[in-house]
């Protein structure tokens, strides 16, 4: 058991080039997704019936943009620190 524990140790604190880039190509792609959803929401108009419906109006479309905008945040400084992070367990417990 102490044997297992401390190989998981080893392997936890190093790894190998192909996850870290894999990684950031993971958080970069979930980024720019975040990104174009917003944007999407935000650009949106549309106009029935004499009235211009935009995401302001409802309280969920504006949490929805916003949530989406800390998500690309999130997911940037991720990528950009995910040498550093990625030996921790911090990456993993946050990003669940």
């Amino acid at each position: 058991m102490v044997e297992l524990e401390s190989q998981n140790a080893a392997t936890m604190k190093v790894a190998s080039g192909k996850h870290v880039t894999a990684t950031v190509a993971l958080r970069v792609g979930a980024a720019v997704a975040s990104l174009a959803a917003a944007v999407l929401v935000v650009t949106n108009r549309q106009e029935r019936w004499g009235v211009e419906v935009n995401f302001t109006m409802f309280e969920v479309w504006v949490a929805f943009v916003a949530t989406n905008f800390f998500c690309t945040a999130y997911s940037l400084l991720t990528a950009i620190f995910v040498k550093k992070l990625i030996g921790k367990r911090w990456l993993h417990t946050v990003d669940q």
